[in-house]
């Protein structure tokens, strides 16, 4: 069975801003099929790919006055992998790996 101790957190150097509740990645990859006269389907135009993402965080304390500074700043954050050891997970306090 997996052992499920890790988590996404949000970090700004090496402080830990917030936990990420949830993480949802979209992937866009547009291009435009070319048709002829003759035949369909003679070449594609490609289109520039983007990568967006939407991230759910608890709004306790000053997680939320941070991460507002961040984004009308424009300055940039980590999305790092968390682990935690001992029993429970990450329900309990323990040492980062």
């Amino acid at each position: 069975m997996p052992d499920w101790n890790t988590r996404l957190e949000v970090k700004l150097g090496d402080a830990t801003i917030t936990p990420i509740s949830t993480f949802t990645p979209t992937f866009n990859v547009p291009h435009t099929v070319l048709h002829s006269v003759e035949d369909d389907n003679v070449g594609y135009v490609r289109q520039p790919f983007t990568f967006t993402f939407t991230m759910g965080v608890p709004a306790v304390a000053s997680a939320v006055a941070d991460l507002t500074e961040l984004a009308a700043n424009g300055k940039e954050f980590s999305v790092v992998v968390s682990g935690e050891e001992g029993r429970g997970g990450l329900g309990m306090v323990g040492r980062r790996k």
